[in-house]
């Protein structure tokens, strides 16, 4: 007997008399159709009731059942089409539209491909088929080609354990012979990477990977469990001419500006998903909670504090005395060491939006030497002097504020708005300058300010593929010129 159990409902139904012998195999649908498989040669679709809503009498005992929603191409408006598979006595792969059940269809391979041993469904209509003497094999789905051998390869020439395809990461993967090999998913006969699995383990079973594409793992019969990394998260932070990027999934790299020699490379305790740098210190932060380390002068760091945020971190800043984390909505400003200049992990801070300015959502951060600066959602851009530990500067602009670049060295900041332009405001007098219209219709995404002295009325604002070089002048704001490229 088989029940489903609903969790939210704490309610259980029984799957009863759907087949004479025992159930091998089955599926959900995204539907929430269930099909069953049996070794009586049968295959049963039901609702999440338990009523029957389909049967389907095979010829030989199925086994790796699955669903797919295919979409006809010739109308994209159309619903989408639901398919029933299963492999048919290790050789046959039967195929039936739910919305034509009644004419399911099996489809036999070459006899010197060996047994069926795994497939999978991907892009919209295709599967990828892998036999136990080697061979690969993608077919389509559609029905104008159904059952046509659209690629074939011998793969290994021991044996095929499994294949799967992750088409967040392009790559149809298959593993045999002790080795893992991928293939470019869009074009299969091009070989992106071969793998050899060294170890204990000489008989590989399985490989997936994770939903982004990022972590491959390739089991073995006996339990070993291998774990490939494809890609690393870019991820880093400035201060001035300082850099730290994540070199590896623990490690910082820290770099000046135009020299070789990196100034500290060291290892953090987990995979961070924020960083920021300042001129002594390197922060990471996971979650809620942020490690702090000092950097030294043989070329290492020490974690010298933990801290505990009020919510999770989406953002840092660090200068010299102070750290600031961006969280959802709000903001967390608080002093590294204590006033005896001690580390201080207990030091709760100050929140951003306080009670008196609490009317608006908070956008974004920036964090300079003097100043700790907030943008919101109703346009609010407040400036909160650090030294004096009060706010100096209001402004309201027309729009809301998405993001704002202050001035390392300045007051000056550039900021982006709700309207998708580009403004230069100065608080001194709260002078307001509009960058001119670019011709491009992308989102700007970042803006840099020169650090260099002589340079400094200098700075670059990007969208996804194009550096814009503006120069202030004390009457208006001129574009110099713009660098493009594939991607920035």
């Amino acid at each position: 007997m088989l029940s489903h159990f609903f969790r939210l409902m704490k309610r259980k139904i029984p799957v009863l008399g759907k087949h004479q012998r025992a159930i091998t195999c089955g599926a959900f649908s995204d539907s929430d159709l269930l099909a069953l498989g049996a070794d009586d040669a049968s295959i049963t679709v039901s609702n999440m009731e338990g009523d029957s809503i389909y049967s389907f009498t095979c010829n030989s005992d199925p086994s790796m059942i699955k669903f797919n929603d295919l979409r006809r191409p010739a109308d994209k408006g159309a619903k989408s089409d639901t398919m029933l598979s299963a492999v048919l006595g290790k050789k046959i792969l039967m195929l039936v539209s739910l919305s034509d059940s009644e004419n399911p269809i099996n489809l036999q391979f070459q006899a010197r491909y060996g047994d069926i041993v795994s497939y999978v469904w991907f892009l919209d209509g295709y599967m990828l088929l892998g036999f136990d003497k080697g061979y690969v094999v993608c077919i389509s789905a559609h029905t104008s080609e159904i059952g046509q051998e659209i690629f074939s390869v011998q793969d290994f020439k021991t044996y095929l354990s499994y294949v799967c395809v992750s088409e967040a990461f392009e790559k149809a993967l298959m593993v045999g012979d002790s080795q893992l090999k991928i293939r470019e998913m869009n074009q299969l006969g091009e070989i992106f990477g071969m793998y050899d699995i060294e170890g204990e383990d000489n008989v590989l079973n399985r490989v997936e990977t994770s939903d982004d594409g990022q972590l491959i793992a390739v089991s073995g019969a006996s339990g070993t469990l291998n774990v490939f990394l494809t890609k690393m998260p870019v991820l880093g932070a400035t201060y001035r001419d300082i850099i730290a990027i994540l070199s590896s999934l623990t490690e910082i790299t820290v770099l000046r500006e135009s020299e070789k020699v990196p100034l500290a490379i060291f290892s953090v305790k987990l995979e961070p998903s924020v960083i920021a740098v300042g001129p002594l210190h390197v922060a990471i932060a996971m979650n809620n909670r942020a490690w702090f380390y000092e950097l030294r002068n043989d070329g290492c760091a020490e974690m010298v504090c933990e801290f505990e945020y009020m919510s999770t971190v989406n953002a840092m800043q660090i200068n010299y005395e102070y750290a600031v984390a961006k969280l959802d909505g709000r903001a967390q400003l608080h002093r590294m060491r204590n006033r005896q200049g001690a580390y201080d992990s207990e030091e709760s801070g100050i929140m951003f939006p306080d009670s008196e300015h609490n009317n608006a959502r908070l956008q974004d951060i920036g964090l300079t030497d003097s100043f700790f600066i907030y943008c919101t959602d109703g346009g609010h851009l407040h400036y909160f002097s650090l030294e004096d530990s009060t706010y100096v500067n209001e402004y309201r602009h027309v729009a809301g504020i998405r993001m704002i670049f202050p001035e390392a060295d300045g007051i000056r900041l550039c900021f982006f708005d709700d309207r998708l332009d580009a403004y230069i405001y100065s608080p001194v007098d709260d002078a307001l300058s509009k960058v001119p219209n670019i011709e491009s219709t992308a989102h700007f995404t970042s803006c840099l300010w020169e650090n260099f002295t002589v340079d400094r009325d200098t700075f670059v604002i990007c969208d996804t593929n194009t550096l814009h070089v503006f120069l202030i002048s004390k009457e208006q704001i001129d574009g110099i010129c713009s660098l493009q490229d594939s991607y920035l």
